[in-house]
């Protein structure tokens, strides 16, 4: 038997012409079993994006990057690690209210910042001189 996710697995049929992924037949068919979803949640597992980066570092012979995700856990815990933890998931700048779109990896923000800090200080203050008008012209 073949555990997978449904996701994958309709995926896979979908771009081999529902053929089998273990021996070649047609029309596959596959059922979900309540009891194996019930266990998932604790299935200990890696970050997925540190996955894919190896993936396409060991398919394309790339040389890994520098980010490393060490996420080691359970999949029911995997939402909060990418929400809160992962140096994958990337971030908005801190200069978006003033108008700066650039989003990078947390890793890669203080770079971002450094770099980029004259642009920065010319968003802020064209906001200023923004502001600075319509006081005036409320006056």
């Amino acid at each position: 038997m073949l555990i997978v996710g449904e996701n994958c697995l309709k995926n896979f049929l979908k771009d081999n012409n529902n053929s089998c992924p273990i021996e070649p037949h047609d029309n596959c068919q596959y059922f979900k079993t309540k009891m194996l979803q019930k266990f998932i949640g604790n299935l200990p597992i890696m970050c997925f994006k540190q996955f894919q980066q190896d993936v396409n570092v060991w398919t394309k012979k790339e040389t890994p990057g520098k980010i490393e995700c060490n996420f080691k856990g359970e999949l029911k815990d995997l939402q909060h690690h990418f929400d809160n933890e992962c140096p994958f998931t990337l971030i908005d700048c801190w200069f978006k209210p003033f108008g700066c779109n650039h989003k990078c990896h947390k890793q890669t923000l203080n770079h971002h910042l450094i770099s980029n800090m004259n642009f920065h200080f010319n968003l802020v203050m064209k906001l200023f001189q923004s502001m600075k008008q319509t006081i005036q012209l409320h006056q």
